[in-house]
């Protein structure tokens, strides 16, 4: 059984081998599952994506037009010689037992490589990748700020660009979860510092600043502001936009920690102002006011409450079966409620 995670993973995918005959990318991060498979099959064709000779793609639509399609591909040869890549998208546990003949047979084909959404643990498509001796097995899952900092601390260090700690804290609160989109907003701050250029939080925010990062804060803000109505309104437009409740519910996490942090430091005697000036990442400057503000409204014992609400929630979204969208817009509406009677 070969199932791949984390850097294991990661080293599979940058030099894959032929000890196995196939590798199945699953998982919500349909961005991370199609950058996955493109790097795999770049490396067994070649680098010649757009050579049907080199490459057959085998989509939904390809299958429908002819069922025996995979299993001819699988064990056909390329005209002019060399390796091919059988590039199977859009695939599902109807596939299950094509793949699985795949897999058994007698003499080795071509490589495949398999494209799935988020198929369950008990998948049967799933299930026969993860144990199969002939198989390699990758999960994708949503990009979290770790993976996201890595994903573009690797991009910056490849073009020579400079980039500080508080900036790209501030480019990975403006990131989403998915990595095609990241990708795409990684290389265009690229394209604009340029090789052995410099980015600064300027740049970012006038890059991406009107993005999904930015209408998080604002989400975030109006919440603990109390600002009810905008608030309920942010939170799901943020849910439509493709945030998952995990994320909102990490985010408010790490805002209610950095009050708390500047509560403490005001308690013990330090001006406001100057508190809030320590905290690293610094707090974005269109959004001091309103935190100084915050600080003034929220108690020590109303923080630690919603503190310790917060990491339940996070808990409970990790760990029930309740809906994460419903859980957070409860602990939204909570959170916005106690703001707006503290602000009176």
């Amino acid at each position: 059984m070969a199932k791949l995670t984390g850097a294991a993973l990661d080293r599979w995918v940058a030099s894959p081998d032929k000890n196995h005959r196939a590798v199945l990318f699953y998982g919500p991060n349909e961005g991370l599952v199609r950058e996955r498979a493109r790097s795999v099959v770049t490396h067994f064709s070649g680098g010649k994506l757009d050579d049907p000779f080199s490459v057959t793609v085998c989509d939904q639509a390809a299958r429908s037009a002819n069922p025996a399609m995979l299993s001819d591909e699988v064990f056909s040869f390329s005209m002019f010689g060399g390796d091919k890549v059988v590039w199977v998208r859009e695939a599902a546990d109807a596939l299950t037992d094509t793949l699985a003949a795949v897999l058994s047979a007698d003499k080795a084909g071509n490589f495949v490589v398999v494209e799935a959404g988020d198929l369950t643990p008990r998948s049967k498509l799933r299930v026969l990748f993860e144990k199969s001796g002939e198989a390699v097995a990758a999960g994708c899952y949503l990009d979290d700020e770790r993976g996201i900092a890595q994903l573009a601390g690797s991009k910056f260090r490849a073009a020579g660009i400079r980039i500080d700690r508080d900036a790209l804290e501030l480019l990975v609160s403006r990131l989403g979860q998915d990595r095609l989109a990241n990708i795409a907003e990684i290389d265009k701050l690229c394209l604009l510092a340029g090789d052995g250029g410099e980015l600064s939080a300027e740049t970012i925010v006038t890059a991406i600043g009107d993005g999904m990062g930015d209408m998080l804060d604002e989400c975030i803000f109006s919440l603990f502001d109390g600002r009810r109505a905008e608030a309920d309104r942010l939170v799901a437009r943020v849910f439509d936009d493709g945030v998952a409740p995990p994320q909102l519910a990490r985010r408010l996490l790490s805002h209610v920690d950095r009050l708390i942090t500047v509560r403490v430091r005001v308690d013990g005697g330090e001006p406001a102002k100057a508190a809030m000036g320590r905290l690293q990442p610094r707090v974005f400057f269109k959004f001091e006011g309103r935190f100084m503000q915050q600080i003034s409204n929220w108690s020590m014992a109303d923080l630690l409450r919603v503190q310790d609400a917060l990491v339940r929630l996070e808990i409970e979204c990790k760990s029930t079966g309740l809906p994460h969208a419903a859980l957070c817009q409860r602990m939204a509406l909570s959170v916005s409620g106690a703001a707006g009677r503290r602000g009176r």
